[in-house]
This record gives C-alpha cells, structure tokens and sequence, in this order.
C-alpha cells in the first residue's frame, strides 16, 4: 500500500499495487489478466524480450501482438480504427491494449504518453463499447 500511496494525490484512491521480481514476469501477468482474445500494439523500437514473449510465450494464451511507430499519432489512430472495425466484424470483445515506452530501447525515441491517451481517450469516446488499455 505504501508504494500506491506514492501514485496518488490527496484525496484520490489508492488503487492496488503489485510488486514483481522482474519486468517479464509484470507484462505476463498483465496481459494473462485480460479477456482473451488479446492484441498488443507494441512500439516498433521497444526491449526484444517484450516481443519475443509475446510471441513464444503467451501467443498460446490468445495473445497477438502488432509493431507500430509510438512516435506517429496517425498511425496509431489508424491501427486501432483497424483493430475496432475487425473486432466489431469478428464480434469478440477482447482488449486492445497499447503498450508504450519513454524512452524506448534501444533507440532512446521519445513517446508523446499525455498525446498516445489523448488519442485513446478520443477513440473510446467514438467506440463505446472499445477496451483498450494504455500501459
């Protein structure tokens, strides 16, 4: 609770924190947790264990993942749009879930986070029935 503490301001409530022994154990976990079927936007320039065990290791789960470039916004509109009109047309209601990191590895590139949930907030307001997930 300590640590959750820390992520809230004054007043806010304090969601619940989970601690793991490294970062490969938190993305499993987290993807594990959603609704399957599951499709990971991940950045094209992001750490090779992320898309590796999203290929080898949780692919089995119901898990797919798509490479975009976090740096271009269009992009990554149009890339869920996409995934929105598949889904709707599938009808399944598995999650989307948009996997950003600042700054990337390797390359140190640079994501926009407050721009990337802008743009899924305005997508989830024209898709209501849309689960993404920003992580």
């Amino acid at each position: 609770d300590a640590i959750g503490q820390l992520e809230v301001s004054h007043g806010q409530i304090i969601a619940p924190t989970f601690a793991f022994s490294s970062g490969m154990a938190a993305v499993a976990s987290l993807l594990l947790a959603q609704k399957s079927p599951v499709k990971v936007l991940v950045p094209e320039d992001i750490y090779h264990g992320v898309p590796t065990q999203l290929h080898v290791c949780l692919n089995d789960h119901g898990i797919v993942h798509e490479s975009v470039d976090m740096t271009n916004a269009y992009d990554i509109r149009q890339t869920i749009e996409r995934h929105i009109d598949s889904k709707s047309n599938a009808q399944h209601d598995g999650a989307l879930v948009v996997w950003m990191e600042t700054p990337s590895n390797p390359l140190c590139q640079v994501t926009d986070i407050q721009s990337i949930c802008d743009l899924v907030n305005d997508v989830r307001c024209q898709h209501q029935n849309a689960n993404i997930i920003t992580v």
